[in-house]
């Protein structure tokens, strides 16, 4: 059904403070911040959203992202359609593979960027 997760789009509302490290993480304001999966299918691409993520970034002096992980559960990604949803969580194996980690490789074209799954 699904052929796999094309890219995942983070577009999340970041606070943070200053520091003396060069190397800071930056706190996020979950419930403002949101990540949003694009999905292709035999039948067309769809969007997706994690309802609960949590998201460990770095950043250095000049505001740079250095190191960017996400950890989910495969349960928490929803479509908007209950039929849908349910076919998703089946193919994922949501039951058996249950928790997932992302890690940043690399930025790739604007506005995206390069996700690898992590062992876990």
């Amino acid at each position: 059904m699904i052929q796999g997760l094309l890219w995942l789009s983070c577009i999340l509302a970041l606070t943070f403070g200053r520091a003396a490290a060069v190397e800071r993480a930056l706190l996020f304001d979950l419930p403002q911040s949101r990540v949003e999966i694009s999905a292709k299918a035999t039948w067309g691409t769809f969007l997706s959203r994690l309802r609960v993520f949590e998201p460990l970034v770095t950043v250095d002096e000049g505001g740079r992202v250095v190191a960017a992980e996400l950890h989910f559960r495969f349960a928490d990604i929803v479509t908007g359609k209950p039929k849908r949803d349910r076919a998703l969580q089946e193919w994922q194996q949501s039951d058996v593979f249950s928790d997932s980690h992302f890690v940043l490789t690399r930025w790739g074209p604007p506005r995206r960027a390069i996700w690898r799954r992590a062992a876990c």
